[in-house]
């Protein structure tokens, strides 16, 4: 099959016999029949945008089709010639079917994407005609209440089903569902399930839940841990790779459509900052390359483990055309006023002034809930919070912002950490010495620097180290993340694989932290902006919590200061 560039030409559906092999080419509406043995071509037939082929034991086809059709996809019958049967069953309003199989009992199984996220069943009845026979999984799945809760029957956006001869289901999630026809979105990470059919016990889980994601500490608790749409809690006392223990999915699609994430180019929360005022939990998340810092609050007896939509910050207009009423110049914000976690152009405000001067910055957010924005070129910028609103939204306005001149040695700014407890101010970037270049557009710095009393307008630069750099070796070694706790700041290598260890006290070095055996000896590039996060466990410890891009995970270091 070839398809134009323009188009989205992905294989969404394939079935086999021994003999024939039926290939879904959605992109121009039909389906093609291979020989299974040669592969040449023998026929292809119209369906309207295919997707999913299921095959019955009387060799007909079941198909997905309209992918695009304004009222959702629907199930397609066809003979092996082509020749629509036009008796397949009519789905519920909502449904958007994603998948479809049939058991060995030659029960036809249709997985629903929609709102009730379960796995439909239909069998023939005394007339012959395909009937609803029940569904598979909890109403509702992993947002049946508790909101976000993963368990057994609890599907989230799932992708794929099966069976196998022995009547085991298999169930493959990915907390989105399908990609989209002609979109570039990638998921929340994936589950694959088995179920006993017989018993409808589970049988195994296998889960690989984080991929472009980091990963941060709540501050009241080192053991409950955040990444953009998902929250782990830890048991330190287990062995390493076993002591997490997947807890909730903060991302609901259903109730809030407006989340920003799901408006953004991957379609995924990215960075996580945990926060905490009035003892209440916050979350302040930033995309891929830090463009926009999304804020998100709980309520626990309303929405369980799901963060809703609460705020938005933009450096610049969202490419498209969401949300209705973003000024088409110059940075922006959006606060949930009216606390129903959607976007409304009343709720917006704008700050043309600015222009494309905070362009490319970078966002910080500090204990006490202040917004910092280290800008490239242009200094950093405070925004006091203002408190919280009459729905619990954290407030911030421009005309509070106060602004800080770029301290040398620096002539760029690429990374901040901002410790309110004690006015200091970390910042990593560029100086004159080693300037920047826009071959190294995502790098932290050559430079790191310490300055105290950072708020006073006269701050003290206490030390400044030099950072891994050799842009000529191979690989190249450069930085891309940092993080601060306790009396430590952490820098992440972007292409080797190492985390390096500096006292926060001195600027000197301590060493640094690889990836040990238990992980292969190594891991994939920290391939966005706060890749990293650390914090200082009671007994001493330090946790650090690293990106691992290539590899679609999380890694954890534990370490004790000798």
């Amino acid at each position: 099959l070839a398809a134009p560039s323009s188009s989205d030409g992905a294989v969404r559906g394939l079935a086999a016999t021994d003999a024939e092999l039926y290939v879904a080419d959605t992109a121009d509406n039909r389906i093609v029949v291979y020989d299974a043995q040669t592969m040449r071509q023998l026929r292809a037939f119209t369906v309207p945008t295919p997707g999913r082929i299921a095959l019955a034991t009387d060799g007909t086809l079941w198909v997905i089709q309209g992918m695009q059709d304004a009222n959702g996809p629907s199930i397609g019958h066809y003979r092996k010639d082509g020749t629509a049967l036009n008796d397949a069953p009519v789905l519920p309003a909502g449904t958007v079917p994603t998948d479809l199989a049939f058991a060995p009992s030659g029960q036809l199984s249709i997985a629903d994407n929609g709102p009730s996220q379960q796995i439909l069943l239909y069998a023939r009845s005394s007339s012959g005609q395909l009937a609803a026979a029940g569904t598979l999984g909890t109403r509702q799945g992993i947002f049946h209440v508790v909101e976000g809760a993963p368990g057994d029957w609890r599907f989230n956006g799932i992708t794929s089903i099966g069976y196998d001869q022995a009547g085991n289901l298999y169930v493959a999630q990915n907390g989105q569902g399908p990609r989209p026809y002609g979109t570039a979105l990638v998921g929340q990470g994936a589950v694959l399930e088995s179920y006993a059919m017989g018993t409808r016990t589970l049988g195994w889980r296998l889960d690989g839940l984080t991929f472009v994601d980091a990963a941060a500490f709540d501050p009241a608790n080192t053991a409950n841990v955040f990444t953009g749409s998902k929250r782990f809690t830890l048991d330190y006392s287990q062995v390493s790779g076993k002591q997490w223990t997947y807890a909730g999915f903060t991302l609901n699609r259903f109730a809030y459509p407006d989340d920003p994430a799901l408006h953004s180019t991957r379609g995924v929360r990215g960075s996580p900052m945990v926060r905490r005022f009035n003892g209440q939990p916050f979350l302040y998340t930033l995309d891929q390359y830090a463009h926009y810092l999304n804020i998100y609050r709980f309520s626990s007896a309303t929405d369980g483990e799901v963060a809703i939509p609460s705020g938005l910050l933009a450096q610049n207009p969202m490419p498209g055309n969401w949300p209705a009423g973003q000024p088409t110049y110059g940075e922006w914000m959006w606060r949930d006023a009216n606390g129903d976690g959607h976007v409304d152009a009343s709720e917006i405000t704008s700050n043309p002034s600015t222009g494309a001067t905070v362009g490319n910055g970078y966002w910080w957010v500090d204990t006490p809930g202040n917004v910092w924005l280290a800008t490239p070129l242009s200094g950093i910028r405070e925004m006091p919070m203002q408190g919280l609103d009459a729905q619990g939204n954290p407030q911030y306005s421009y005309a509070s912002s106060k602004m800080f001149p770029m301290p040398a040695p620096f002539n760029r700014i690429a990374r901040i950490v901002y410790v309110a407890e004690t006015d200091t101010m970390y910042i990593t970037g560029f100086t004159a010495n080693i300037p920047w270049d826009a071959s190294h557009w995502k790098e932290a710095g050559p430079v790191l620097a310490r300055y105290d009393n950072w708020s006073s307008g006269s701050p003290t630069l206490t030390w400044q180290a030099s950072l891994p750099w050799n842009t000529g070796s191979s690989p190249q070694v450069t930085t891309v993340g940092i993080a601060v706790a306790g009396n430590y700041v952490f820098i992440a290598e972007l292409y080797t694989q190492k985390v390096d260890v500096y006292d926060a006290r001195s600027g000197q070095i301590v060493g640094s932290m690889t990836p040990g055996a238990n992980v292969g000896n190594t891991s994939g590039w920290v391939d966005i902006y706060m890749g990293m996060s650390a914090a200082q466990r009671d007994n001493g410890d330090y946790v650090v919590l690293v990106e691992d891009d290539a590899r679609a995970k999380i890694l954890m270091y534990d370490w004790t200061p000798g």
